[in-house]
Formats: C-alpha cells, sequence, structure tokens
C-alpha cells in the first residue's frame, strides 16, 4: 500500500538531502533527483573548490556510515558553507556521482595501458588477470571505493553512473578487439566485452556488503576461472607473441 503523498515541503527535503521516509517515496522522486553539477567550474579557484567537496565526500565515505552523510555534513568536513556546495552540487546523489565518474576515469586509463602493453604482457591471459586484478586492488586499497560502491549499487538514482563506467570500460576492451588484436574472432566485440564487464559488476554487487576478504578471495578465484573460460572461447595469443 501507497503511504501518504509526501507535502511540498517534504518533496523538497527528499529531493535535496536523498532522504526517503519509506520505499514508496523512494520509487515516486527516484527520477526527480538530479545528478549533473550545477555550476561548470570555468575558473581554477572553482574546481579546487569542487575537487575540495569530492574530497570531503571521500573522507566522510571512508569513516561514517553513507546513510550519515548529508551536505552539509560534507560542507562541515570541508570548512566551507553549506552553500557553497549547493552552488556545485544539487544533492550528495550528485556528489557521489562526480566522485564515482573521478574514480572510474583513472580506471579506464589504467585499463588502457595494461590492455595495450602487450610487450610487457603479450598472453591475453596474462593481461586479462592484470585487469581484473587491478580493478579488484582499487576497490580493496582505495580508503573510500567500496563505500562509495555500496552507494552506487543502493541507490537507483546512481544506476547511470555505473552504466557509464562499464561502457567506458567495455568500449575500451571492445575497440581492441574490433581492431583483430588478441586474436578476436566468432563474435561481436562489444557484445563479449559487455558481457564480461556486466558479469564482473555483478560478482561485485554481490560482494560489496562482505566484510571477510577470504570470502571475497575466494569468490574472485572462481569469477577469474568462469571468465577466463568464457574469453578463451573468442580470444587467441597473438601470433607476433
Amino acid at each position: 500500500m501507497r503511504g501518504p503523498k509526501p507535502t511540498a515541503r517534504q518533496s523538497q527535503e527528499i529531493r535535496v538531502f536523498g532522504g526517503y521516509r519509506n520505499q514508496n517515496d523512494r520509487m515516486t522522486v527516484s527520477s526527480l533527483v538530479p545528478l549533473e553539477t550545477r555550476s561548470k567550474p570555468v575558473q581554477k579557484r572553482s574546481q579546487e573548490r569542487i575537487d575540495q567537496i569530492l574530497a570531503a565526500a571521500g573522507d566522510l565515505l571512508a569513516s561514517a556510515p553513507t546513510e550519515q552523510i548529508t551536505t552539509t555534513f560534507i560542507a562541515e568536513r570541508a570548512g566551507i558553507p553549506v552553500s557553497s556546495v549547493y552552488r556545485y552540487f544539487p544533492n550528495v546523489f550528485s556528489i557521489y556521482n562526480s566522485l564515482f565518474e573521478t574514480v572510474s576515469a583513472d580506471q579506464v586509463d589504467r585499463i588502457i595501458a595494461i590492455v595495450e602493453g602487450v610487450d610487457a604482457l603479450p598472453q591475453w591471459r596474462a593481461r586479462f588477470l592484470a585487469v581484473v586484478q587491478y580493478l579488484r586492488r582499487s576497490i580493496d586499497e582505495h580508503p573510500f571505493h567500496r563505500p562509495l560502491l555500496k552507494a552506487i549499487f543502493a541507490h537507483p538514482e546512481l544506476d547511470g553512473a555505473k552504466e557509464r563506467m562499464c561502457n567506458s570500460i567495455s568500449a575500451v576492451i571492445a575497440d581492441r578487439w574490433r581492431r583483430g588484436e588478441d586474436g578476436f574472432s566468432g563474435a561481436d566485440p562489444d557484445i563479449v566485452a559487455t558481457i564480461t564487464m556486466r558479469i564482473f559488476l555483478s560478482v561485485e554487487a554481490y560482494l560489496v556488503n562482505e566484510n571477510d576478504p577470504a570470502v571475497r578471495d575466494q569468490y574472485f578465484e572462481q569469477l577469474v576461472i568462469n571468465l577466463e573460460s568464457y574469453l578463451s572461447k573468442y580470444l587467441s595469443d597473438d601470433p607476433r607473441s
């Protein structure tokens, strides 16, 4: 049964702070939550302020439960007025979105370096393992990455950020295969790359709340075995190696 319709004031609070009184409110407003920054940085000072806000959000994600983090809390940690936060970000989800996209951009750059590093890792299996191990390390070693992923996977408002990250990494891999690298053949490279990434993210979504490293390692081992078996149907070692 649906709860009572929120008042105009309650609706505003829901949109701004990302709080929900119940699941029905969540479904009602999820499509209304804006994620884009309010003001695109055109000056060095503006970019520095955005970086300051994102750094504060990262610090809080690493040390406080996500349900306690608000724009006001982030402003206090950054040592700036909350109005300065709202100048660039309409809500806490927008901050998470920007923080996640910053992390994802760094990951894509690193993955490009790995998959193109044929001289260092001539066998496709070695490059594949290097990519998934890098992604795994970045999740486990970065102080706020796991809590940020928890927020990304838990809130449908942030599905777009997850999709963009998946698509970016898939595109990098598929572009290589489309050129015939890694001996790719037998299927559409975009489909194979997308399936690979979605399987990886599905397992990570399952494990994101698992606190026992030993359990995570066991699942990761099986993930690698199964993905390698899947990819071996389409990849072969480059004759040049």
